[in-house]
């Protein structure tokens, strides 16, 4: 037998509301929302005077004039923006759903597997034909992405670089743009702090960005000089630290000069720290080190006959098991594994046979 408790209760209001909207009504609650905003930033500087033990401060926005501009203010630019994507996105509407069901008369042909139509085009006013040398996704945001133009004509370097940060919410207009003195190469988000992006130059200069800084031109916030011993050939791979974002924030880069640099990032400077000489072995040595044949002599005058030069390096990589060890490929065609602790000394080489 079912037991049946019986309740009374009011039953919910319903009203219903019907409006019209055009631009006086939008601007008249804009202006409503802006003064509530204002006041509630004067109520929080009263309240901190107040602590203090200074005197009060009698704020009436109706009264007195507001400095900044409505039309420039930071909350009309954020507003913007959303509108901005939300119309993008209407406008890419039809070029999303073509390019998940559009059907061409190449699908039907056996000789082809079909087509597939571009989906986004990304593109500046100032970029157009300059080449694409570096590209990277952010580590948190993953719609945003950094692009870096430059040249690999290196007859004819020696022009500034670009730096655009775009977003696949909106790919008409960058979120982040900057100019170089000389050719980006390669670009690295940080994996803790994703305002972070260190950039590598042709021209063997580092630099740290901060994608949400409002410096003016957008310039960098870290840069390597001759004093911090900057790289003197381009720069090819650039990669941070791994580590715990509380630590101090350091980056590694790799260029054609020989040097594998840790960048640590100091109150005022990149303090720089080279972890790998690339010597260049002969072909002579490397024949009788495969024969082993050598003779074992760890003195400083054979280690001067054996190696001389520097080998241009190309890229890392860093062994996620153990962090002191990397492998380095070099312009000579080798790979070589290094270690942070043997400075200018290779733990094992190997060729790559073609």
């Amino acid at each position: 037998m079912i037991k049946q408790r019986p309740a009374e209760t009011d039953p919910p209001k319903i009203d219903q509301r019907s409006d019209d909207a055009n631009q006086s009504k939008i601007f008249d609650e804009f202006i409503k929302l802006y003064e509530k905003h204002v006041n509630a930033k004067a109520a929080e500087i009263e309240e901190e005077k107040k602590k203090d033990g200074l005197s009060k401060i009698v704020v009436d926005t109706k009264k007195t004039k507001i400095k900044e501009s409505i039309t420039y203010s930071t909350m009309m630019k954020h507003c913007l923006k959303i509108v901005e994507r939300i119309l993008v996105l209407n406008s890419q509407e039809v070029v999303y759903s073509d390019y998940k069901s559009w059907e061409s008369l190449a699908d039907k042909s056996e000789a082809t597997k079909g087509v597939v139509l571009p989906l986004w085009r990304f593109k500046h006013e100032k970029a157009v034909q300059r080449h694409v040398t570096a590209i990277c996704w952010n580590p948190k945001y993953r719609d945003l992405f950094a692009m870096g133009h430059g040249t690999y004509e290196f007859g004819k370097a020696g022009k500034s670089g670009l730096i655009y940060c775009f977003s696949i919410k909106n790919p008409t207009y960058p979120e982040f743009s900057a100019s170089t003195d000389s050719e980006v190469m390669c670009m690295s988000f940080h994996p803790q702090e994703p305002i972070l992006l260190a950039v590598g130059l042709y021209d063997g200069t580092v630099q740290v960005y901060d994608i949400k800084s409002k410096q003016p031109n957008n310039r960098p916030i870290y840069q390597s000089t001759v004093r911090t011993k900057k790289h003197t050939d381009p720069v090819w791979q650039i990669s941070w630290e791994n580590e715990d974002p509380s630590k101090q924030l350091r980056f590694y880069s790799i260029s054609s000069d020989g040097r594998v640099t840790l960048w640590t990032l100091q109150k005022n400077k990149l303090d720089a720290e080279d972890i790998a000489k690339l010597k260049i072995i002969p072909k002579e040595v490397k024949a009788l080190q495969t024969e082993k044949e050598l003779s074992e002599k760890s003195t400083e005058q054979d280690e001067e006959e054996t190696y001389y030069g520097l080998a241009g390096g190309m890229c890392f990589d860093f062994n996620k098991f153990n962090s002191s060890l990397f492998l380095v490929g070099t312009e000579e065609g080798s790979i070589h594994l290094c270690s942070k602790t043997y400075l200018g000394q290779y733990l094992e080489t190997y060729e790559v046979i073609l």
